[in-house]
């Protein structure tokens, strides 16, 4: 069955609650909290346009081999995405692909980061 998520991004991640995605956008990285209903159903042909949009690749040491991701589940049911910035993008970029994909953006800076 052939997704159709690049004709209409805002269907992205059909397992996903709606409205319950945002993402924290970081200097050097964007991490995407997502509260799942599945959550061994994360689909590379889902994510694959957000990731082509954000110029994501793959980082040796914080992305599995071949992935351009960092994935980590909780036993909450949420999800953390963790997509480094490697290309030059302002927040200003990034926040208009998140809001492509209707996720909530949320600009931080490293004075802000959790201990």
């Amino acid at each position: 069955m052939k997704s159709d998520v690049g004709a209409n991004p805002g269907i992205l991640m059909s397992f996903i609650w709606k409205n319950r995605m945002y993402a924290d956008i970081w200097p050097d990285r964007i991490v995407i909290h997502a509260d799942i209903l599945e959550p061994n159903s994360l689909r590379q042909e889902e994510w694959a346009p957000l990731l082509t949009d954000l110029k994501a690749e793959h980082v040796p040491s914080f992305t599995p081999v071949g992935e351009r991701i960092a994935v980590t589940a909780g036993l909450d049911h949420r999800v953390d995405v963790t997509v480094y910035r490697t290309a030059p993008m302002s927040d200003e970029e990034i926040t208009a692909i998140l809001a492509k994909y209707r996720i909530r953006p949320n600009v931080r800076s490293e004075e802000s980061s959790p201990a």
